[in-house]
């Protein structure tokens, strides 16, 4: 049941009583639906900005790695070391970028890990507060009926 058919739902039966007492039960079951949208819209972004952020990390491991490959590259010239396989320079070279394959590798996983599930908890959110407004729609309900107004 989507969230307009729970609110449709609480309303109908908030609509039975009388005087204040609808007022506030169809108020409880508005504020749970909206608590629960805003909690989600709230996972939602977050899980959006982990998305940047990961593509902000990959750019500073990538110029870091340049970076780190050009000095050592400086080095060598200026030390008269010719590089090549073999050499210290290409095993430098070869262990920069082992780490940062790694480096990325691991972020990417645990990045995919959380924003998943950022993206999870904002489903269990709004699932959990449909969940709530339908029972404080049945509360209200069985409220109703106990005290005849129904």
């Amino acid at each position: 049941m989507g969230s307009k058919n729970v609110r449709l739902v609480g309303h109908a039966v908030a609509a039975y009583y009388t005087g204040g007492a609808s007022l506030v039960a169809s108020a409880a079951v508005e504020s749970n639906i909206q608590a629960g949208e805003a909690k989600a819209a709230e996972l939602k972004t977050q899980a959006k900005a982990e998305e940047f952020n990961a593509k902000n990390r990959e750019i500073d491991r990538k110029r870091n790695l340049i970076r780190v490959l050009s000095l050592q590259n400086v080095r060598s010239a200026a030390s008269g070391v010719r590089g090549g396989v073999g050499s210290s320079q290409d095993a430098l070279m070869r262990e920069d970028i082992s780490r940062y394959e790694l480096d990325t590798t691991t972020d990417l996983a645990t990045t995919t890990q959380r924003i998943s599930q950022l993206r999870d908890n904002a489903r269990t959110a709004k699932t959990s507060s449909l969940i709530s407004a339908a029972s404080e729609g049945y509360s209200a309900y069985s409220r109703a009926t106990k005290r005849g107004k129904l």
